[in-house]
């Protein structure tokens, strides 16, 4: 998924004004590091005009360009990087620097002689996923930033970091919420 990130803006603010629609970036950071990074996808203005701002991650970026029909078929050692390499370069002539890619970390996980894949008119991000993430088990894509550029990740879940930190109501989980829906329920089933 693309990720979400939502936040207020007080009228007051200096960037108030500067929020555009599919256009402004807005990167989140924790300390030095970037932890979000994307562009707004919708606002909204209440009654003392404070705007709540939903942006989508930078992931969505690759939405905005085509993979037409195309044949791939790689015997290298590096088959997944080749491929990504390729989809990347064709999103990258579609799009501004700005929604540029570069390839980062990568799982080689096909064991095959050949990869094989046939991508047809579909948006960068729809064949990546069906290509990569649904074709392999166990296996994500994502978008992070490597010497300061936009680079698509592409990991098997055994090579990612593990956090042992312990989930406990009440220190570090300070809500929960359980929602049971009216249109979920059955009262007959024939």
């Amino acid at each position: 998924k693309t990720g979400t990130l939502t936040f207020t803006i007080n009228p007051t603010h200096k960037n108030f004004d500067k929020i555009h629609k599919l256009k402004s970036e807005i990167k989140l950071f924790q300390d030095d590091e970037c932890i979000f990074c994307g562009r707004v996808l919708n606002d909204e203005t209440n009654l003392y005009n404070f705007k709540t701002v939903v942006c989508e991650g930078m992931l969505a970026y690759l939405l905005d360009s085509v993979q037409r029909a195309k044949a791939y078929s790689i015997t290298s050692d590096n088959k997944i990087k080749t491929y990504l390499t390729d989809i990347l370069n064709i999103h990258n002539s579609q799009v501004d620097e700005s929604k540029q890619f570069g390839v980062g970390d990568i799982s080689e996980v096909d064991t095959s002689e050949t990869f094989y894949k046939i991508s047809s008119d579909e948006d960068t991000l729809t064949t990546l996923n069906n290509d990569l993430v649904e074709s392999y088990n166990h296996t994500y894509l994502f978008a992070t930033f490597k010497d300061g550029k936009k680079v698509i990740n592409f990991r098997n879940s055994k090579d990612l970091p593990r956090n042992n930190q312990v989930i406990q109501l009440g220190k570090n989980l300070l809500s929960l919420n359980k929602q049971l829906k009216g249109e979920e329920i059955a009262t007959a089933i024939i």
